[in-house]
This record gives C-alpha cells, structure tokens and sequence, in this order.
C-alpha cells in the first residue's frame, strides 16, 4: 500500500508547493516536479488551511518525508545539510541485541 500512501503525498507536497514562495520553488529540479505530478491522486484534493504554518497541518508521515527531502535536497545550505544527513544516519542505525 506504499503506493497510494505516496500518491497522498504527491498530492499533498503539490498543494503546498503552490502556496510557497516561487523562487523556493525554481530551486525544485522540473523533473522531480513531473515525477510527483505522475504518482499524485489527481482524484485527492488536500484541504489545508495555508493560513496556519505548516507544523499545523495534518501531514501523512510520506508527506513529511518528501518536504524533508526537498529540504534537504534542494534548499537548505551546506552546513545544515550535513547535520540533517548526520541525524538520519543516527537515526537509521539500530541498536545491538541486547543493548538498548
């Protein structure tokens, strides 16, 4: 079901890239813009309210994970780059058996 949970996400990253600033969103390479485009539920309109921030809304957690990568990708700078990438590799590392 990992499909349509992407789909979802497609469609609710489109929705709020349209509410984003335009020059945050040239930095977005087209064609990642025409892959999110090609797996989005075109039958799924997102009913956010862009009047509250975005911590407000209720994203799925696919939804989150594509902004994080869009973030991580294509807008933040150099030196937050590489923290984030630090905390996703501490993150993914799993503990030994036994230790917690």
């Amino acid at each position: 079901m990992k499909e349509i949970e992407y789909s979802e996400a497609a469609t609710q990253v489109l929705d709020i890239l349209n509410y984003t600033r335009q020059e945050d969103v040239k930095r977005i390479p087209q064609s990642f813009i025409k892959f999110l485009n090609s797996i989005s539920n075109k039958q799924d309109i997102p009913k956010f309210n862009h009047e509250y921030p975005i911590s407000a809304l209720n994203l799925t957690k696919e939804t989150r994970e594509l902004l994080g990568f869009i973030y991580i990708t294509w807008w933040c700078d150099e030196s937050e780059r590489k923290k984030y990438k630090n905390i996703i590799h501490y993150n993914n590392i799993k503990p030994e058996r036994g230790k917690v």
